[in-house]
């Protein structure tokens, strides 16, 4: 994981759309939530929440990502919920964070 993927590049990017490669084809995946999971000064724990058609559900595996200003990334998703024509996703990123 990247260290330059952080909450903040996510949180500007609430609403948009980010393309997902799953093989020969994509869908889009909305951005749908970036959740600060703090658990000590030392530590970076957020996760993402994306939706997307529940018509082409993906299973939990990781996934190649591009976004047109956040660029591109692997992620590991699982797919957490449904939401009658809406699947819902969450990526969890947890790190420590320098010594300051």
């Amino acid at each position: 994981m990247p260290d330059e993927l952080t909450q903040t590049t996510f949180a500007p990017h609430v609403g948009s759309s980010f393309r997902v490669h799953v093989g020969d084809r994509s869908l889009e995946l909305t951005l749908a939530e970036v959740s600060d999971v703090r658990l000590s000064p030392r530590v970076e724990v957020f996760s993402l929440e994306f939706h997307g058609p529940a018509a082409t559900p993906l299973p939990q595996a990781e996934y190649q990502f591009d976004h047109p200003v956040v660029g591109e990334f692997a992620l590991f998703m699982v797919p957490v919920g449904r939401d009658g024509d809406v699947l819902h996703y969450e990526a969890v990123f947890n790190r420590l964070l320098p010594k300051q």
